[in-house]
Formats: C-alpha cells, structure tokens, sequence
C-alpha cells in the first residue's frame, strides 16, 4: 500500500509467487481477490493490508476472478485444468468445480444478483453456469476459434463475448441462444465492455480499432480510429457516455460515445498500456502499463493527476469508490498493491 503525496510505503500484500494475472475487488471495497500463475486465489482485507484466505483447487495458472456484487462468491478460470471454479468468500473454501470447457478458461464475468456466471475458452465456447446449483445451464457455440473476453449486462439477461476471427458476439441467457454476430474486426477482439444500461457494447482489436455497438439493434455505431497498434483494454464510464481505452501504442484514448469521435490522447507511458479503469464518478481513468507505471488521468482536463512507480509490468488495476482515491493493482512480479493517491503527479 502506497501513500504517493508521503511518497512511502504503507504495505505490501505478498503471497502470490509469480505473476498475478487478475485482480477484482468487492463492491465495497473492503476486499481484494486476486489470481496468480501459482494456482492460487487469494484474499486480501485492503484496510489491513493482509492476506485472509488461500483458495487452492486449481491445477493451472489463473488468468480471470470476478466477485458477485455481494461480495461472498468469487469465481475464477485458468490456463490448462478447463475448469470454473467458485468460491465462498465467507468461509474460505471451494464451493463448486465447474467442468465442461476444454482447456484454458481466458475469461469469467457474473451476473449483477449473483447467480450465474459467464465464462469464455480457448475451445471457443460460452458457458452459463448456476452459481448456487453448480451446474452447466447452457453452452454457446458460435465462435471459431478462442474466446478472449466475456461481459454481461447489468439486468443479467444478456452476454457478450469476443475473440478470434474478428467477431464480438451477442447471448441471451436465458434461452441460450445467439442474438447477434457482430463483425468488424479484422482480428483477435481482446476486449469487451457494456454499458450500464446494456444498450452499448465497446470493443478493442488487435487491429487497433475500438467498435461501438447498438446491443438492442446488433448493428455497428461507429468505428473509433487512433490507436496504431493493438487495442488491450476498454472500459465505459458508468453514465455510458464515454470509454476509455490503453493500447500497445502505449497511448490511453478517450472517446465520446455518442458523437463517435476522440476526446483525448493520453501519454505518459513508455510501454504498452495494458489495462484501464474509471473511477465511478466518472471523472478520472486509471492505467497501467507494462512500464511499471500507474497513472491516474483527469478526464475534463485530458492532464495526468497522479503517479506511481514500479518495477514490473502492470496488468490490471481496480479504481476503488473512495476519496481520496485508492487504486488496486496486480502486476507481473506476483504482489497485488492497494494505492492511495492523494498528491498530484505523485512518484514513489
């Protein structure tokens, strides 16, 4: 935990060995789960700066957890067991093993009331699971190749997935059928993110572009141009008005929804950005990059606010509804850290 106006370390939550692949956070900010190349699922308590729980079970590194909304079920996939597992976060334990995918699990996302969750793998599948049940509800063939990425609408009625071949994908889960094939990419999707109210969907390729999409129509809205390499991470602003998004061209870019045109070019990183967030007021975004850097964006102004140093690649970070405020991170070396940003352009 970093206190960036001091400009001193606070704590540092140690226990992954090895890279840390995803990070989620519960609502209301009090916990931390991360997963690691070591297998593990691990919670942290962010006030005490410590380590609550090891959540063993898996047999392959980790490469997404998500954490239902009241905070007492955590869910993870990884890379080779084909596995979905769930996870009670109260008691510390397994809850249930889900198996059904093929192979690597690249992406898990849970519905808002926190009964299913949705998980996408290399063996191209969507699969719907009953959290509570734990069991199989549907599985959605449609891509040809990889799944990279999985979301889902905040009423719970629909999914979205992207992947391979350039397609991002439409799913009603309650019939477990496809609703639309949105095609545009002309490669990998690698990333997917939905709008509060679910009628929006915007996605980042490895052909550079971010792709807005009407959900309720299925068609293309616009197609949003300035990144000069791969698009890693998008994600909206909780109004729905604007998304952000980091590349490979180590730019963050802003872009306006509505009007289907770029807000802003952000610099600062001097390596690819590989991961974005946006504070729930919608006011600043939050980046990481393979620099090592966290870096906390005005979205008014288009100015860098805030900065931390570190010494390995950044991927993925977590802005936290508080003020001053607090960032979550997980990087490469295998350490989640608990930022607190109170200063500006701030470098520990």
């Amino acid at each position: 935990v970093w206190d960036l106006a001091a400009g001193r370390e606070l704590a540092t939550l140690v226990g992954h060995s090895g890279l840390v692949s995803s990070v989620a956070v519960t609502p209301d900010g009090a916990r931390a789960v991360s997963g690691g190349k070591d297998g593990s699922v691990r919670v942290w308590d962010l006030a005490a700066g410590r380590e609550l729980a090891t959540l063993t079970g898996h047999s392959c590194p980790l490469l997404s957890v998500a954490v239902t909304r009241d905070g007492n079920i955590a869910v993870s996939g990884g890379d080779g067991d084909g596995s979905v597992r769930v996870w009670d976060l109260a008691a510390g334990g397994e809850q249930a093993a889900l198996t059904g995918h093929s192979g690597l699990v690249s992406s898990v996302a849970v519905t808002l009331d926190g009964t299913r969750a949705v998980s996408g793998g290399r063996d191209g599948t969507v699969r719907v699971w009953d959290l509570a049940a734990g069991r199989e509800l549907a599985t959605l063939t449609g891509h040809t190749d990889w799944v990279l990425s999985v979301a889902v609408t905040a009423d719970g009625t629909r999914a979205v997935s992207g992947g391979g071949h350039g397609s991002v994908r439409v799913w009603d889960l309650a019939a477990g059928r496809e609703l639309a094939t949105l095609a545009g990419h002309s490669g990998l999707v690698l990333s997917v993110a939905v709008t509060r109210d679910g009628n929006i969907v915007v996605s980042g390729g490895d052909d550079g572009s971010v792709r807005v999409w009407d959900l309720a129509a299925g068609g293309a809205l616009a197609t949003l141009t300035g990144h000069t390499d791969a698009a890693w991470s998008v994600t909206v602003t909780a109004d729905g008005t604007r998304a952000v998004s980091g590349g490979r061209d180590e730019s963050v870019r802003v872009w306006d929804l509505a009007a289907g045109r770029e807000l802003a070019t952000l610099t600062g990183h001097s390596g690819e950005v590989l991961s974005v967030a946006v504070t729930p007021d919608g006011t600043q975004a939050v980046s990481g990059g393979r620099d090592g850097s966290v870096r906390v964006w005005d979205l008014g102004t288009g100015t860098q606010v805030a900065r931390w140093n570190g010494d390995y690649p950044i991927i993925g970070c977590i802005a936290l509804p508080e003020r001053p405020l607090k960032i979550v991170v997980g990087q490469r070396q295998g350490q989640p850290y608990t930022l607190k940003l109170r200063g500006e352009d701030n470098a520990a």
